[in-house]
C-alpha cells in the first residue's frame, strides 16, 4: 500500500510539474497574435526605411527611381495576391483562429524577402560580379588585398 501512495504521489508532483511548466512557457493566441502582429509592423518600417535609403542615395536619377516605385506597387500587388492566393476563400473565419497570425507570418516572410532583395542597392557588389545594372557601389579588390569602394552611379551629383 505506501509502495502505491508513493507512486502516486511521484505522479501526482510529476503531473504538477509539466503542468506548470507547461503554463509558464506557453502563449495565448492572443499574445501570439500580437507578437506576429508587432513583427510584421516592424518589418514594415524596416522596409519603409530601406526604400527611403535607396530613394535618397538614388534621388538624382530619375529614370532610376521611376523604375524602383513601379517596381515597389508591382510587389505590393504581388505580395497581395500571394496571400490571397494561400488563403483563397472570401470568408477568412473558415481558416479557422490561427488565420491572422498565418497571415501576418507569411506577410512578415514575403516582407523580409523584399527587404533583403532592395539592400542589394545600399551594398557594394564585387568586381567579380558582371550584372551590376543599377546599382551602383562597386567593391574592388586590389591586388594588395585591400578593398576600395567606389560610387558608380553616374548620375549622382
Amino acid at each position: 500500500m505506501q509502495k502505491k501512495m508513493k507512486r502516486l504521489k511521484i505522479f501526482l508532483t510529476a503531473l504538477i510539474l509539466m503542468t506548470f511548466s507547461l503554463s509558464v512557457f506557453s502563449q495565448t493566441q492572443f499574445e501570439l497574435t500580437k507578437e506576429s502582429s508587432e513583427k510584421y509592423l516592424k518589418l514594415n518600417e524596416e522596409l519603409k526605411r530601406v526604400y527611403d535609403q535607396i530613394i535618397s542615395e538614388y534621388g538624382n536619377d530619375s529614370i532610376f527611381i521611376e523604375k524602383l516605385e513601379n517596381s515597389q506597387q508591382i510587389w505590393i500587388k504581388l505580395r497581395d495576391a500571394e496571400l490571397e492566393m494561400l488563403f483563397p476563400e472570401p470568408d477568412k473565419r473558415q481558416y479557422g483562429s490561427m488565420y491572422s497570425i498565418c497571415q501576418t507570418g507569411h506577410l512578415s516572410n514575403l516582407t523580409k524577402e523584399r527587404i533583403d532583395y532592395l539592400e542589394k542597392w545600399l551594398k557594394p557588389t564585387s568586381n567579380k560580379e558582371g550584372c551590376t545594372g543599377s546599382k551602383k557601389y562597386r567593391e574592388i579588390i586590389k591586388a594588395d588585398g585591400s578593398t576600395e569602394i567606389i560610387d558608380t552611379n553616374p548620375k549622382k551629383k
